[in-house]
């Protein structure tokens, strides 16, 4: 595994069957990461599949994986996963 620093993405959630597991496993729609997870309970249940996400963490490679992990502090301060999805149909009404 090697760990190639911060980054923030959007990408839509593919499948979500691990969400509220630990790890928490989004699944997604994105042209270099292939999932975003969590090992903090923090951020289960955060999406569904269809949702369009903004997530922040950490980059891991893993052969020809990359992966964002999200909640790599006891703080994760600047980390996130959220719904933009959410917040749209929230801001119609």
């Amino acid at each position: 595994m090697q760990k190639k620093g911060y980054a923030t993405i959007t990408a839509e959630v593919k499948y979500a069957s691990f969400a509220f597991d630990s790890p928490a496993i989004y699944e997604i729609d994105h042209p270099q990461v292939n999932e975003v997870l969590s090992f903090t309970h923090t951020y289960t249940g955060q999406a569904l599949e269809g949702e369009t996400i903004e997530a922040r963490g950490v980059l891991e490679q893993i052969g020809d994986e990359t992966r964002l992990v999200v909640g790599t502090t006891r703080e994760a301060k600047g980390e996130w996963i959220k719904s933009l999805s959410l917040i749209e149909n929230s801001s119609s009404h």
